[in-house]
């Protein structure tokens, strides 16, 4: 494996980490403007 490699391996763990934390983050948000305005 390159250097190359492990760094587009990297990049796309990333991405895809991010993407799972924000879409936790907006899902949490919205559960707790349910709560307030529910």
């Amino acid at each position: 494996m390159t250097k190359t490699d492990t760094l587009m391996i990297t990049k796309d763990i990333y991405s895809c980490y991010k993407q799972f934390t924000e879409g936790a983050r907006t899902e949490r948000s919205l559960l707790e403007t349910r709560v307030l305005f529910g």
